[in-house]
């Protein structure tokens, strides 16, 4: 991707902590790995994807990995690919649905691994933007308090 590119999108932070510059091709890459989407169709998802996240650039420093996902399945739906909406989702619990069951002392050896790393890693994120406000000082807060 050139830099004038590199600049009008925002990072990509992924579940894991990884930051990323965003690829249009991943996208495409994306959908046509995990859904049966036509690369043609998987094509103009992708332009569709970069016009909403140009739309929210100025709003928006760092796109999440789940919130790229929403962005996507938004536009498979706008496109009519309702299967391939489905294939795309992401099968988790909501944040507020896992802290409610936190609060309620409800959670149990059914909440998988990875679903509470993610909640974690997501309330970690949160309660470090609450206090300083600054992406930067967040993923490095964060990534120190994991290790």
């Amino acid at each position: 991707m050139d830099e004038m590119l590199e600049r009008i999108f925002p990072d990509v932070l992924r579940s894991d902590l990884q930051v990323y510059k965003f690829s249009p091709d991943r996208v495409k890459e994306q959908l046509m790995e995990e859904t049966s989407i036509s690369e043609t169709d998987a094509n103009k998802v992708a332009i569709e994807v970069c016009r909403s996240i140009v739309r929210i650039s100025k709003s928006v420093k760092i796109i999440t990995g789940p919130m790229l996902r929403e962005l996507t399945n938004s536009v498979l739906l706008q496109f009519g690919l309702e299967i391939e909406r489905l294939q795309n989702t992401r099968i988790g619990v909501p944040f507020f649905e896992l802290t409610k069951m936190e609060k309620e002392g409800k959670v149990n050896g059914e909440i998988t691994e990875k679903i509470w790393n993610e909640y974690w890693n997501v309330k970690l994120i949160i309660d470090e933007l609450r206090r300083s406000g600054r992406y930067d000082e967040v993923i490095h807060k964060v990534k120190n308090k994991l290790r």
